[in-house]
């Protein structure tokens, strides 16, 4: 596929949901289309990039390094946290920000080197997998075996990494940070795990491994840090559970070896029977398997973007939504949508 990259258009899942979910940011900011860039940035939003990246280098290592993990996150940190204050000249305000971003996704990392030992029961096949994967032209409808299709657009995809599990079944690993858990719905329609799961066979396939991958392992890190008990005036973790949303029993059987009080034996009970029924309170791992049907439609899907997103004359109209307060493009877009260009 490499021998086709910058002679056919390349998109990718980014792209696709963009594409989808305003056309004209898409169209202005897209490199098929006008590949525009805003002048000013903001704070730039670098959490999620960093844990990943500290995760995949304790996962590259071979056996799994769980304590690079967290040296990684430190490393990278810094050097971050160097090109923030150089590049961006940020207000103080900003500047401590920036700071809690970094404090915050050092607390995930090294929460996640806690937890994972216990849960990983997988072989690390390759780590930071990337590739470029050809898709080709519709069949005409009078194909015959000697018709070869044109390899029209590339579909660029890079995941975590791919495993095998005790079964012998390969996954792909996805670490994902998130405000909120994900919904079963969320997992079941997700189209980058769908997308994901077709471009790993065909990567494979191209590498003469006739593999079929069952799915996505997702790791979701939520953007919580785990925290203390709070402590009363007499120096006693309280009791409340609403207060506890983010400890952990483990933490929380720190401040209380031996219980003082009944109050306190029932909340570390309530914590650890929460741990077993629901699981980490910031970090859960799901199995998210792909079926032969949701693999070959999203081969399908792609196809019909690539045909859309490089039509001579594309849909370009704006979608309205929450998000476009966000938007870098918001008040020239709505100067365009006024006329007034």
């Amino acid at each position: 596929a490499h021998r086709y990259y910058g002679k056919v258009p390349t998109i990718d899942t980014s792209s696709r949901r963009l594409y989808h979910r305003c056309k004209r940011k898409w169209d202005w900011g897209s490199p098929l289309r006008q590949g525009l860039r805003a002048k000013k940035n903001g704070l730039p939003f670098v959490l999620g990039s960093l844990v990943h990246e500290a995760l995949d280098a304790g996962y590259k290592r071979k056996p799994v390094d769980y304590g690079e993990m967290r040296s990684a996150y430190a490393e990278l940190a810094e050097v971050q946290l160097d090109h923030y204050r150089a590049v961006h000249k940020p207000w103080a305000s900003e500047a401590e920000q920036f700071d809690a971003a970094l404090d915050l996704g050092r607390s995930m990392v090294a929460e996640y080197a806690n937890w994972a030992p216990a849960q990983d029961d997988f072989e690390v096949l390759a780590s930071e997998v990337e590739g470029l994967v050809p898709i080709f032209a519709p069949l005409p409808t009078d194909w015959n075996v000697t018709y070869v299709p044109d390899v029209i657009g590339l579909y660029y995809v890079r995941f975590d990494a791919l495993l095998r599990d005790n079964t012998g079944r390969v996954w792909i690993m996805e670490h994902k940070t998130c405000e909120r858990w994900w919904t079963p719905t969320m997992l079941a329609l997700d189209e980058q795990m769908s997308a994901y799961s077709w471009a790993c066979e065909r990567i494979l396939a191209e590498a003469n491994e006739g593999v079929r991958v069952a799915g996505v392992l997702a790791n979701f890190l939520l953007k919580h840090a785990v925290k203390d008990p709070p402590l009363l005036k007499d120096g006693s973790p309280t009791t409340a559970l609403r207060r506890l949303a983010y400890t952990t029993a483990d933490r929380y059987a720190g401040w209380v070896d031996r219980p003082r009080s009944r109050a306190e034996a029932d909340a570390l009970f309530t914590l650890r029977e929460r741990e077993r029924t629901e699981g980490h309170p910031t970090l859960r791992r799901v199995r998210v398997e792909r079926s032969r049907h949701q693999i070959d439609q999203q081969g399908e899907r792609i196809l019909r973007d690539l045909l859309a997103m490089t039509a001579p004359d594309p849909d370009t109209a704006p979608s309205a939504s929450f998000l476009c307060e966000g938007c870098v493009f918001k008040e020239h877009c709505v100067q365009a949508e006024a006329g007034d260009d």
